[in-house]
């Protein structure tokens, strides 16, 4: 409206290139991103234990959020791997610690 016929044409083209960038950074970036939580019945989930079993399997962990209860913990991890390996030896890992530590891994695809 208002003869403003250029100012709407180059902020379309604008948001077209910008658009367009993004999906090419995201199509560019390494490893994938899933959401592991892990459950323990007794309170046996140590934090530091699992950095260190996480750090070595993983390229990124960032804990999301930890639900302590009295008798049970529960925690959700945003992690990253760079190949399929790293996944199988974090799974193995994990039954390794304790046997009795339930977990589920979900993919992350984003919303674009």
């Amino acid at each position: 409206g208002a003869s403003q016929t250029q100012v709407t044409v180059f902020g379309f083209i604008f948001l077209v290139v910008i658009i367009a960038i993004r999906g090419m950074i995201k199509k560019s970036e390494k490893g994938s991103n899933f959401f592991i939580t892990m459950q323990s019945g007794d309170n046996k989930l140590k934090i530091n234990e699992l950095n260190g079993i996480l750090s070595k399997h993983c390229s990124k962990a960032e804990i999301r959020r930890i639900d302590d209860q009295e008798n049970r913990t529960e925690i959700v991890l945003l992690v990253e791997f760079d190949n399929p390996e790293g996944m199988q030896g974090l799974r193995e890992s994990l039954r390794n610690f304790d046997p009795s530590i339930s977990f589920s891994i979900l993919e992350n695809k984003g919303l674009i």
